[in-house]
């Protein structure tokens, strides 16, 4: 038994040292079936780095980078440590690549420029490293010692163990997707390619871009604008033009580098043959962006065809001027208009041309407003949207724009994170006041332009029905105010309401107009409005209702003050100098007319025999004579007053009818017999005083 026990120890010793080295899944044993005797593991994938807790002694991996390309870095006495670039080269790559389990593949060394220095508590581990690529790692390569160099972080080394196949065409004064710089990807960098290619490479590399690919162009990349891309792909690319993939060209990469000795690689992608094509040369970016001044040029991809005589068949509303066309403040009525160029060599007979493309121009959002209620109307200046107290509105805040709106937000007494804005039962208080809908755009990557965004400011009124707020004769705060005859009456009416009303002063017996104001305009702010009238040294007759009345469309209403100017009575003029009554006719009634305020009454009256100068007072409770005066409803200062006899004596009565202001006279005939009433009055005139 206890042999046994030692023999599973030492089993388990042993597993344990195995599995501390793991072999990748390139490695030539891995490839070979599984032999339990050799105690092998084979990872299905490359594996990661291990944790710092974990990692053993000079384990390698990069940083900065991605799990292909990186800074390169070396565990040593718990902490990450670089490597510095002397004499570093492709076969201490190949080392490095190996320990990070890449086998068979290219390495490239490159410098500090692509994945940047290190820094920290890193140290620079090595310096003057040199391998012969059969190593398995870098402490078996030569080098000047751990920890001594000369170097410092701005010489860390940067390896490159496997180059990524994913290829984009970029440059800032391009105009459209399918042409521009060469780039590619290595360990999360866009670097450039360049070196020389062959004319078929053009079509393989917008092939593998999916893009048009029956008539590409190499072109010089300068020509897309400065670079913004990390390091060049050193490369020498033979491509026939049926390739899928540059990497399945005969090519040749020469190494990763910071400048490039030859051209720059671009690219046009096409399926027709053209030698021309068109980029921006202002330090505006593409799509073009309104209220800029923009110059377009037509570049020549032919570049040992000496080109002149160049026009512009469509211009977009463009200036041409040579090779160059202009647009001075390009507007949104430019965008999705045609752009083309064309060239004649310099032989006259050769013409060259470009595509035709739409030209894009980015424009902020262009907002119109309509809502659900007819007196709103914030589309039309100065964007005032009018609502009826207690009904509800909808705003809709609609855009136009490019790129196209995508966000859509109200700010005001009400918010909304959408284009709609709902307003419920609107209250002046509640809802009155300024709103406004900010529109943005889409974003576009890395484009830092956008997004665009525009606001639309209207102004809230919530109308409402007008009011008399007060309405004064002589500033007296009463229905009903008393003056005096000829004394002066100052009528003040004050009204509110949305709109500001129409008013109107009516009064008097016939109820004329004493003064009016126009209907006023909608304000934000509400205002109390005045209508004033001054009447001078007013009359009796003058008494009675006055009137403002006050109406904006939405609602009306009328308030009345009664003005009773006071006066003794007085006979009004009938044309009738002499009245009478026979007593034998069925009429024994006579009215009289007088303005009197209060209505007067009967205090007294007299009888005068024919014949007779003397006058007889006869008590009212005995007199046969019945007086009854009423004022007219519409002017309290008209009354009339009916006389009616029922019996009586032949002869003169005067009766005498009085009010607080004064008396008046009234006096009457009465004839029996068939007298000549005409008769009796002229005898009896002369004794009428």
């Amino acid at each position: 038994m206890v042999h046994l026990q030692k023999a599973a120890v030492c089993i388990l010793f042993f597993y344990l040292i195995s599995i501390k080295a793991p072999i990748g899944p390139e490695h030539p044993e891995c490839q070979k079936p599984f032999n339990r005797a050799r105690l092998r593991w084979c990872p299905p994938t490359r594996r990661l780095p291990p944790s710092p807790v974990r990692t053993r002694e000079w384990s390698v991996r990069q940083a900065n980078g991605g799990d292909r390309a990186g800074r390169l870095e070396i565990f040593y006495k718990q902490t990450w440590n670089t490597v510095c670039d002397n004499g570093f080269g492709v076969k201490e790559a190949q080392v490095a690549c190996k320990m990070l389990y890449f086998y068979n593949s290219t390495a490239f060394p490159v410098g500090s420029f692509m994945f940047g220095p290190g820094g920290g508590e890193a140290n620079i581990l090595l310096d003057n490293l040199v391998c012969e690529g059969t190593e398995s790692s870098l402490a078996n390569c030569n080098h000047s010692g751990v920890l001594k160099h000369n170097c410092s972080h701005s010489n860390d080394v940067g390896v490159i163990c496997k180059l990524d196949d994913q290829l984009s065409l970029a440059g800032i004064r391009r105009i459209k997707n399918d042409m521009g710089r060469v780039n590619i990807n290595v360990g999360g960098r866009t670097s450039s390619l360049c070196g020389n290619v062959t004319t078929g490479s053009a079509d393989v590399i917008c092939s593998q871009l999916k893009l048009e690919s029956g008539a590409a162009l190499i072109t010089r990349a300068s020509t897309f604008g400065p670079r913004q891309e990390t390091g060049f792909v050193m490369i020498d690319l033979n491509c026939s033009g049926n390739e899928t993939n540059i990497f399945a060209c005969d090519h040749r990469i020469l190494g990763i580098s910071n400048q490039c000795d030859t051209e720059e690689l671009g690219v046009v992608c096409s399926n027709t043959n053209v030698s021309l094509y068109i980029v921006t040369v202002t330090s505006t970016a593409y799509p073009l962006l309104e209220g800029t001044n923009v110059t377009l040029k037509c570049e020549n991809a032919l570049a040992d065809e000496r080109a002149d005589n160049y026009t512009w068949p469509e211009t977009a509303g463009g200036r041409p001027v040579g090779e160059y066309l202009m647009f001075d403040n390009v507007w949104r009525t430019n965008h999705r208009k045609n752009v083309s160029c064309s060239v004649k060599y310099g032989n006259g007979l050769q013409h060259g041309h470009s595509d035709s493309f739409l030209l894009e121009v980015y424009y902020p959002p262009v907002i119109t407003m309509t809502s659900d209620v007819a007196t709103c109307s914030p589309q039309t200046a100065p964007h005032v949207c009018v609502v009826t107290r207690g009904h509800n509105v909808t705003l809709l805040c609609q855009a136009k724009s490019n790129p196209p709106p995508v966000s859509f937000k109200w700010f005001g007494k009400t918010s909304s994170n959408t284009n709609k804005l709902n307003i419920i039962a609107a209250e002046p208080t509640a809802d009155d006041g300024q709103y406004t809908c900010v529109v943005e755009t889409r974003r576009v990557t890395n484009d830092q332009r956008l997004p665009l965004s525009s606001d639309y400011q209207l102004t809230l009124i919530v109308q409402y029905p007008s009011s008399v707020l007060s309405f004064k004769l002589n500033a007296e705060d009463n229905k009903t105010v008393s003056v005096s005859e000829n004394s002066n009456v100052n009528m003040t009416c004050v009204a509110s309401g949305r709109p500001a009303p129409r008013m109107r002063l009516v009064g008097g017996s016939n109820r004329h107009e004493l003064m009016s104001r126009a209907e006023g305009d909608i304000e934000s702010h509400e205002k109390s409005r005045e209508l004033s009238f001054f009447m001078c040294k007013a009359q009796c007759e003058d008494s009675g209702d006055y009137t403002c009345e006050v109406d904006n469309g939405v609602g009306n209403v009328t308030q009345s003050v009664m003005l009773l100017v006071t006066c003794a009575p007085e006979r009004k003029s009938s044309g009738v100098e002499y009245l009478f009554i026979d007593m034998q006719s069925d009429n024994r009634n006579l009215l009289i007319e007088m303005t009197a305020l209060p209505t007067p009454q009967v205090t007294a009256v007299t009888y005068q025999r024919p014949n007779s100068i003397e006058r007889l007072r006869i008590p009212l409770a005995q007199t046969s004579i019945h007086t009854t005066c009423f004022a007219n409803p519409l002017s309290p200062a008209l009354v009339t007053c009916n006389i009616s006899v029922t019996q009586a004596d032949r002869g003169f009565y005067h009766l005498e009818f009085s009010n607080d202001h004064g008396n008046l006279t009234v006096g009457f005939t009465v004839i029996t017999e068939g007298m000549q009433a005409v008769s009796v009055l002229q005898h009896l005139s002369k004794c009428w005083k």
